[in-house]
């Protein structure tokens, strides 16, 4: 027998179940439209440039108002936070019902409406790997305009999303034949855009040095590294603390090294550059006073050694004068003194990293036995070339300039404390020591 009061509590909880049924048909209903509402206009030939969650307490179904904003004129697309985890739980469970039905026996249909559910789920949530993994599996069925451009789309809300990046890697590996040339500079545009619009990019700068070690090598145009050098520098002038700018700008110097033909920008850029030929000051000679080495060699080391000498002298003296206390321009710096003596060393034929890596040096603090590099007659006759001694008297009356300007500074004191001792342990440059030169040796003023 029920009584009055169990009825009565019967009753309202039928009544509360029934209310919670309703408000989930209700947000499912809402979700559907949301979701066909953004892909709509995802598949819009006219591009979207810009996606974003806007913040929004109120329900604008209230005011019968579509949580999606598209302004066309600036091609920018918009959901409103409020219902985001609706569209997201949503979209979720049906992913995972369509993938089951697919597996069984796949449709046209089947596969469009799963692929409209992950767009929106990874506009939303870019980090999960298995809506990723499951457009891998769908690739047949769609198009690598649409999803160049979807990936596109997520890395304008999520411009540091690893998983965006690799799925883009695996959709160009995926052609077999394109433009490389118009992919390579589609891809600079995405990660400088990516790049600016957060700090410390990591996944943004190692994306542009895979587009660099795999694309760039099918164009072979040397003016892409000359346009890299000036857009890296003009980024770490800007963003003076972001190590992952000043990597990318020490691997464009090295594939300046490394990959560099004659072009004619690369002739303007040098003479802009006002690079000089620096390379007789440190050319050995033979036992009858000529130079024993090929022109092309020559020319090349020279070039290199130029803009090893421009990072210095003119980069990094900016950086340091400007935003002084930043830690970046230091290991920058250090990184152009390990280039240029590594340079020398090839010169001179001192094998360094096959005695000792420098690593273990640096580690170790101390002389090992088997460098025994101050007995090594040709690194005598390094450090007495012209350029040698420039370079450490040019550091001296540098370091002293820095500690009279910025003696208030305590971080830049210690960075030049580190800097003073990681040449001494590491390059084994004393800048302590008594460097004499005469009027016509000097090459460079502070």
């Amino acid at each position: 027998m029920i009584t009055k009061t169990n009825s009565h509590v019967y009753m309202v909880n039928n009544q509360a179940t029934m209310e919670d049924e309703i408000d989930v048909d209700s947000n499912n209903d809402m979700a559907e439209r949301v979701i066909n509402h953004l892909n709509s206009i995802i598949k819009n030939p006219i591009t979207i440039d810009d996606f974003s969650i806007i913040t929004s307490t109120t329900n604008s179904l209230d005011r019968n108002v579509s949580p999606v904003h598209y302004v066309e004129s600036e091609h920018c697309l918009g959901l409103e936070s409020w219902c985001v985890k609706q569209v997201f739980r949503y979209s979720q469970v049906q992913i995972l019902k369509l993938r089951k039905m697919i597996i069984k026996r796949p449709t046209t249909e089947d596969v469009e409406n799963l692929n409209k559910y992950i767009n929106v789920a990874l506009l939303i949530q870019a980090e999960v790997n298995t809506f990723w993994n499951i457009k891998r599996e769908l690739f047949t069925y769609l198009s690598y305009e649409q999803e160049m451009h979807f990936t596109k789309l997520v890395l304008s809300y999520k411009p540091k999303s690893l998983q965006a990046y690799t799925y883009r890697v695996w959709l160009i590996n995926k052609q077999q034949q394109c433009n490389y040339s118009e992919v390579l500079a589609n891809e600079f545009l995405i990660i400088k855009k990516a790049v600016a619009a957060s700090a410390n990019n990591y996944h943004g700068w190692n994306h542009r040095i895979w587009c660099m070690e795999k694309l760039f090598p099918l164009i072979h145009d040397s003016n892409i590294i000359i346009d890299e050098l000036i857009y890296s520098q003009e980024f770490i002038s800007q963003h003076v603390s972001e190590h992952s700018g000043f990597h990318y700008r020490q691997y464009a110097v090295r594939q300046f090294k490394h990959k560099m033909f004659a072009s004619e920008k690369l002739t303007q850029i040098l003479h802009n550059f006002r690079f000089v030929d620096y390379y007789h000051t440190i050319m050995p000679l033979d036992n009858e006073g000529h130079n024993n080495i090929d022109v092309k060699s020559f020319v090349m080391t020279n070039h290199y050694l130029n803009l090893l000498l421009y990072e210095l002298f003119e980069v990094c003296k900016q950086l340091h004068v400007y935003y002084p206390g930043h830690e970046a321009i230091w290991y920058h710096r250090r990184f152009i003194f390990y280039e240029i003596i590594s340079l020398l060393n090839n010169i001179y034929g001192i094998n360094r990293h096959t005695m000792q890596s420098v690593s273990l040096v640096c580690n170790l603090g101390r002389e090992n036995e088997n460098m025994n590099m101050e007995s090594d007659g040709r690194l005598l006759v390094m450090h007495e070339s012209k350029l040698y001694k420039n370079l450490v008297r040019y550091e001296q009356n540098f370091i002293s300039f820095l500690c009279t300007n910025n003696k208030n500074n305590e971080s830049d004191t210690r960075n030049i404390e580190k800097h003073q001792r990681w040449l001494m342990h590491c390059l084994r440059i004393d800048l302590n020591a008594n460097i004499s030169l005469n009027n016509g040796e000097v090459l460079f003023q502070l």
